[in-house]
């Protein structure tokens, strides 16, 4: 069993177009609501941190949990292959929204705390995501699912422990960045 190249950069390709997108509807996006939200987050920026680091750690990991767990399944019950696409669009979409908004509000001071803080745990979880999308989509018959099973939970296992060091990591830096 290996991870399907094809899926993983198709994957790498509908995240791209989301992390564009994302940025082109924050750019776009005009009225009070702009203004609120530019409002939220230079409230966030000028507060304390929001909350403990277990408290951000685990928002970050359960909804990467879920994601997995969509993932994983995907094999045994392929039509839940047809979520998968989403996933990384969706990831993608955040993202750029997210950090187009930081730039217009603060700046340079924006673009900092990018760097320093969400792109490093996305350099990880962005390409783990999509291999661990193209490794559930590599087998779905039941006869080589079962004869690489073992090898399927050792890759699926080694890219869930790194999603689970990444969100460590984003809770660090979080600590740090309000």
């Amino acid at each position: 069993m290996i991870i399907n190249k094809k899926v993983t950069f198709i994957m790498l390709f509908i995240f791209a177009v989301g992390l564009c997108s994302g940025a082109f509807f924050e750019i776009y996006m005009e009225g009070s609501g702009k203004t609120q939200l530019m409002d939220i987050i230079s409230g966030l920026f000028s507060g304390s941190p929001s909350g403990s680091f277990f408290s951000i750690f685990w928002n970050s990991f359960r909804t990467w949990l879920i994601m997995l767990l969509i993932i994983f399944v995907v094999p045994y019950v392929p039509p839940f292959a047809v979520i998968c696409p989403f996933l990384p669009m969706i990831k993608g979409l955040t993202l750029g929204f997210s950090a187009t908004m930081l730039v217009e509000t603060f700046g340079i001071k924006g673009s900092w705390y990018i760097i320093s803080t969400i792109l490093p745990q996305n350099l990880l979880q962005i390409p783990i995501l999509c291999m661990l999308i193209g490794l559930s989509m590599s087998k779905t018959t039941k006869k080589t699912l079962h004869s690489d099973a073992r090898l399927y939970l050792t890759y699926y296992g080694g890219g869930a422990l790194l999603i689970f060091i990444s969100c460590l990591l984003e809770a660090f830096l979080m600590q740090f960045s309000l």
